[in-house]
């Protein structure tokens, strides 16, 4: 009867270690697939930081390149000024002449009226 006994404790463990393994591989699984969703919610959010990095790495690029951009355009507003080319050298010569003649004209037509109230005044 010990025997009987015995055995009917050790089916009563065995029903306990089973209900407790399977209590266990549950919750294991539980934490498996949380670990996973904290994972993927780690790769996301290091995906967003890298195109972050990015789309601020392109925006000082854009930046650089806009101000070096100005600086040549600059640069060449004040070459245009400051060195004539060919052409407007040529052009500027040729306002020079017409000036000039327009005062001589102008000299001309005085001396002209200048003369003319001399000559009405004797």
């Amino acid at each position: 009867m010990a025997a009987l006994g015995e055995l009917r404790e050790l089916k009563r463990q065995e029903r306990i270690l089973v209900n407790l393994a399977s209590k266990i591989s549950d919750q294991l699984n539980r934490l498996k697939v949380e670990e996973l969703a904290l994972v993927s919610k780690i790769r996301i959010e290091e995906e967003d930081i890298k195109r972050e990095d990015l789309d601020l790495a392109e925006n000082d690029v854009c930046h650089v390149k806009k101000e070096e951009s100005e600086k040549i355009d600059d640069f060449n507003a004040l070459v245009d000024l400051s060195i004539p080319g060919p052409s407007q050298f040529h052009e500027e010569m040729e306002e020079e002449e017409e000036e000039e003649e327009e005062d001589e004209e102008h000299d001309d037509l005085t001396s002209f009226i200048t003369e003319l109230t001399q000559r009405n005044s004797k």
